[in-house]
């Protein structure tokens, strides 16, 4: 699963690159926020996401799915949609209805994950090989007037992000046996991959997996606890462990 990213730490004329989008779309909402170096997903951070023919703009994740009754309802689901299959999304109640009006892009630096071995785990920091932005499929909806708000006209735009099987690294590195549906990624969208999930070509996307040599990663400091550097550029600096055969 997905749930330790970071992002806005790099130019946003790299952004603007990346999405073939001018940098006047890009720059004022990076510059509304501050550099992510390293944010959990259960603190529910808002994320930069982009729709199509529009700027780029903000969700906060952990997705408050449209049939949500109140706001004690959607702050007890958040907790459990931050993340959705790519396999199972069109068919889940959370995610549904979602998939079909909600589709967007997520835009990362890139993304943590735990490697387990020898009953421990080691974190690894992970990004496009050529260390540019990467994309991410998400599903957003945006809540008005939820029972329990402050006021009715408070409105909340969440998102989760889309999830896949693993590609030969992240097999490696995303090993928890406790995994009930195997090593997990995040949906990472190249050019192809980007047009099939905002068509909604879900069926093209399950049969496709993300070449290797797309991404590179590295160990890094621990993620929380007394040693970790928390949201700081240390968070994503190679930190080697004594361990002989974690992947590099």
């Amino acid at each position: 699963m997905c749930y330790n990213v970071q992002y806005l730490t790099k130019k946003a004329e790299e952004y603007a690159a990346r999405l073939g989008r001018g940098i006047d779309e890009i720059l004022p909402a990076t510059q509304s926020k501050e550099p992510v170096y390293q944010v959990s997903g259960f603190v529910f951070p808002s994320l930069p996401i982009l729709l199509p023919h529009m700027p780029i703009g903000w969700a906060s994740w952990g997705l408050v799915p449209s049939w949500t009754r109140d706001l004690a309802q959607a702050m007890d689901m958040r907790g459990k949609t931050l993340n959705a299959r790519l396999e199972t999304i069109d068919q889940l109640p959370s995610f549904k209805n979602e998939v079909a009006n909600g589709r967007c892009l997520v835009l990362l630096d890139g993304f943590f994950e735990h490697h387990h071995l020898a009953g421990k785990t080691y974190p690894y920091f992970i990004q496009a090989s050529n260390q540019a932005p990467i994309l991410v499929a998400g599903i957003y909806t945006l809540r008005q007037g939820l029972p329990g708000m402050d006021s009715p006209d408070t409105a909340i735009k969440t998102v989760s992000i889309v999830t896949t099987r693993a590609n030969n690294l992240m097999k490696e590195i995303h090993n928890n046996p406790k995994l009930p549906h195997g090593p997990r990624m995040p949906l990472i969208l190249d050019h192809f991959s980007e047009s099939w999930w905002l068509n909604g070509q879900l069926e093209d996307l399950r049969r496709h997996s993300l070449e290797d040599g797309f991404l590179k990663a590295h160990t890094v400091l621990p993620l929380s606890g007394t040693h970790s550097p928390g949201n700081t550029p240390r968070a994503s600096i190679p930190f080697l462990y004594p361990v002989i055969g974690l992947p590099q």
